[in-house]
């Protein structure tokens, strides 16, 4: 039986937005840029992360390994999306994969249908901009900002009262230092 490894390019960058005990590594994948663009509807209709076919293009992110822990609580958290395979040539990874791998990547069911204005929820872009600084450090934060398409989307700032279901909390010299390297809506 093979063992799915999930590529996270957005908030599951963040590991704190995973169960506990989740093993995961770092990896690089060509062939990728990301979009703020998936669409979640509500009173405030916001983007989520998503990614778009780009030859010239690789993203960080990490390789989220699979299995009963945690099947199930992804697939749920990921329903807007489809997930398709990955070839081992598109990935560099820290340490090789399992014979039994496989590796795969959710694409947005619903971005190039969208109608709705979007905006960037700021709670949720904490949450991914936080990751890649840990994960990545401050080098990695401006590949990931350089490598993701529409930031100039309105934000909606609701850092007080957060809306995404796996907000952080960020302290005041935090929220500055982020928001000093984000690009202004």
């Amino acid at each position: 039986m093979s063992t799915p490894y999930y590529f996270g390019f957005g908030s599951l960058v963040n590991e704190h937005t995973l169960p506990p005990g989740t093993r995961w590594q770092r990896a690089t994948l060509s062939g990728w840029r990301r979009s703020w663009q998936h669409p979640i509807p509500g009173d405030h209709p916001w983007a989520a992360m998503n990614v778009i076919p780009d030859a010239s293009a690789e993203i960080d992110g990490l390789l989220v390994v699979g299995g009963p822990h945690i099947d199930d609580y992804l697939l749920q958290r990921e329903s807007g999306y489809r997930s398709i395979a990955l070839q081992y040539d598109q990935l560099t990874l820290d340490s090789a994969l399992p014979a039994d791998a496989r590796p795969c990547l959710w694409v947005s069911k619903q971005a190039e249908h969208n109608t709705l204005p979007l905006s960037l929820m700021q709670s949720y872009v904490d949450v991914v901009v936080t990751g890649y600084l840990r994960n990545f450090g401050p080098a990695g934060l401006q590949r990931f900002i350089s490598s993701t398409d529409n930031w100039q989307l309105p934000r909606y700032n609701d850092r007080e009262a957060p809306r995404y279901p796996r907000s952080i909390h960020l302290s005041e010299r935090e929220r500055a230092a982020l928001d000093a390297l984000l690009p202004a809506p």
